[in-house]
């Protein structure tokens, strides 16, 4: 669910079943529990608003958001709410 970083853990993939939100922050303890006092970063897709109250409630802040872009027909949008964390801004 995490790999080292440069500077801090990077946290992704991190993925829980649509109304497994509970599930999904004791997945994001276990690993702040591993890891104690150690930075911690995850890129998370803006629409999974549950996603967002776990981070904020276990005191992560909020950094400038990154765009996502598709060329050609993009009324098909993917399914976010089951994403808490991606892999890499170039694997999702």
């Amino acid at each position: 669910m995490a790999k080292e970083g440069k500077n801090q853990l990077k946290i992704g993939p991190w993925i829980a079943k649509q109304g497994y939100q509970r599930e999904a922050e004791q997945l994001l303890h276990s690993l702040m529990n591993q890891r104690v006092g150690e930075e911690m970063w995850v890129g998370v897709p803006e629409a999974n608003i549950n996603c967002i109250e776990i981070l904020l409630k276990n005191k992560f802040t909020s950094l400038p958001s990154s765009l996502r872009m598709c060329y050609g027909d993009c009324s098909t949008v993917e399914e976010v709410n089951s994403v808490y964390g991606v892999g890499g801004p170039d694997k999702g």
